[in-house]
């Protein structure tokens, strides 16, 4: 990197995607409570889902000391968010979980799951832990 350049600014050369240039609008804080909506409460993965579907992303990444991205027609866009801990990120899946997928997720440091959203779409998540970090790719799947 040369002096020139800004360190805000992405590096596309870096990565196969190209970046998107608008501003994110999301405002996700994991470390807020979880809301209720419509009389119901919503776990804070599923602001996240419903960033995702509002955005039309088609794939979210969320990976330890990392912004969430998104990928949206072949670009991927960081949304303002601080970066997420392990913690943070073991929190917002657990609390979708059931006990044997986490316990599997334990065990063997992987599992994949589906998600059921509200509008009959779904979400198929892939989640890793290797190294005290955990990395979890979600892809937005419409019901046949």
């Amino acid at each position: 990197m040369n002096a020139s350049n800004h360190s805000n600014v992405p590096d596309t050369t870096i990565s196969p995607w190209p970046v998107l240039t608008r501003p994110a609008v999301d405002g996700f804080d994991p470390t807020h409570d979880t809301e209720l909506t419509e009389g119901r409460k919503v776990r804070n993965v599923e602001r996240l889902f419903k960033i995702m579907v509002r955005e039309k992303a088609r794939e979210m990444e969320v990976a330890t000391g990392k912004p969430v991205i998104l990928s949206i027609d072949g670009a991927r866009r960081s949304l303002q968010t601080v970066p997420l801990s392990a913690g943070q990120i073991q929190s917002l899946f657990y609390e979708i979980m059931t006990p044997e997928e986490i316990e599997q997720l334990e065990r063997a440091g992987t599992h994949d799951f589906t998600h059921q959203l509200e509008n009959d779409r779904r979400i198929h998540i892939t989640i890793c832990r290797q190294r005290g970090c955990i990395t979890a790719v979600c892809q937005l799947k419409d019901t046949d």
